[in-house]
């Protein structure tokens, strides 16, 4: 983990790159998908597991056939790791600025239990909501079976 004046130089780069008006086509050229939260899953063993939103992005990305970005691909196109606390104040200050970036259809898969002090309800799930160029926020849950299922739209 970076350093906290480390975290800070790094989230502040990333963050001046995504505000730059020529970078907006980039960030935006896939649907952009946000993840938070977790779900306790049972296997056909019968045992249970707790299954994290963000391992499910390769399953996603499998299931619905779509390129995208997250905040670590809009972290490496600016030329930065993406090698700090992702619970820190700069990694929440970066997911606000994508959110408030971001345009069209954005997407979010969620477990069914999502942390009430998580980036996703503090910062990225308002941004996304006041954000007048984001059409659509599109729902995906993880179930107990471990299935997404996309939910109803969060916008739009």
């Amino acid at each position: 983990m970076v350093h906290s004046n480390a975290a800070a130089a790094a989230a502040e780069a990333v963050i001046g790159w995504m505000k730059k008006p020529a970078h907006f086509l980039r960030i935006n050229s896939k649907p952009i998908v946000f993840y938070s939260g977790f779900t306790i899953t049972t296997g056909a063993d019968k045992k249970k597991k707790q299954v994290k939103a963000f391992t499910m992005l390769k399953d996603f990305k499998a299931f619905t056939n779509q390129e995208f970005h997250t905040i670590f691909d809009v972290i490496h196109m600016s030329g930065q790791k993406a090698n700090w606390d992702q619970r820190d104040k700069y990694w929440g200050r970066a997911s606000r600025t994508l959110a408030e970036r971001a345009s069209g259809t954005a997407k979010a898969i969620l477990g069914k239990t999502v942390d009430k002090g998580s980036v996703w309800i503090t910062e990225e799930k308002p941004a996304l909501l006041a954000n007048p160029l984001v059409t659509t926020v599109e729902h995906w849950e993880i179930q107990a079976d471990g299935r997404l299922v996309k939910m109803k739209n969060i916008k739009g």
